[in-house]
């Protein structure tokens, strides 16, 4: 219940969002061979653009800004800090993430280091790709986990079972008999008209 209250609040996941530097990701990690996304979708993609969709800029700054507004503050060091929620708890989770993948697991000490320069205490844990499975769809026994879409066909349709929050591959909230937050019903709404509408161009704009 403390991480899950950490997480259901957006500005956290914000903070920890503009505090992840993707460019050294896909510069280093991936050897340059890799653009930062802003959304699922490809900027190579004509089909479905995304241009206009606001990238997530690296910004310590405004991690820590948003911290401070959801309550959060920061004690030690300079050098090494750490995070507190407003109830005094520590903020410390695990990252789980495939140990097969080589780069997901040299992403994931990227992510540790730009973490840790917030006070966030990560530890990493590759595991077997199987029982990594188990816990995130029967399980759900962990902090949060790093994994990788494919996208063959960006078309939303294609990504019901991820978006839907109907769907038993829900990320965010797995079984719940309705929505549980108002952005996640606006996306129910908007797979429902896209899976009616024919018209390519009325499609994207939908």
């Amino acid at each position: 219940p403390v991480k899950r209250a950490w997480f259901n609040d957006t500005r956290f996941r914000q903070a920890v969002s503009s505090a992840i530097d993707r460019q050294t990701i896909a510069s280093i990690t991936l050897q340059g061979y890799a653009t930062p996304l802003r959304g699922y979708v490809s900027p190579g993609n004509h089909k479905w653009p995304a241009a206009d969709f606001p990238p997530a800029a690296y910004d310590l700054e405004r991690s820590r800004a948003l911290l401070r507004e959801a309550g959060f503050t920061t004690r030690g060091p300079n050098d090494r800090p750490q995070l507190y929620d407003a109830k005094g708890n520590l903020v410390e989770l695990t990252l789980i993430a495939p140990s097969t993948s080589q780069a997901l697991k040299d992403m994931a000490i990227i992510i540790q280091g730009d973490l840790s320069q917030l006070g966030i205490k990560m530890r990493l844990a590759p595991i077997d790709p199987s029982d990594l499975d188990r816990r995130i769809s029967e399980s759900y026994d962990y902090d949060a986990c790093l994994l990788v879409t494919s996208v063959s066909e960006p078309d939303p349709s294609s990504y019901t079972n991820f978006l839907s929050s109907g769907s038993p591959t829900c990320r965010w909230h797995p079984k719940q008999s309705k929505p549980a937050t108002a952005w996640e019903a606006r996306i129910d709404d908007l797979l429902a008209k896209q899976a009616r509408e024919t018209n390519p161009d009325r499609r994207r704009t939908a």
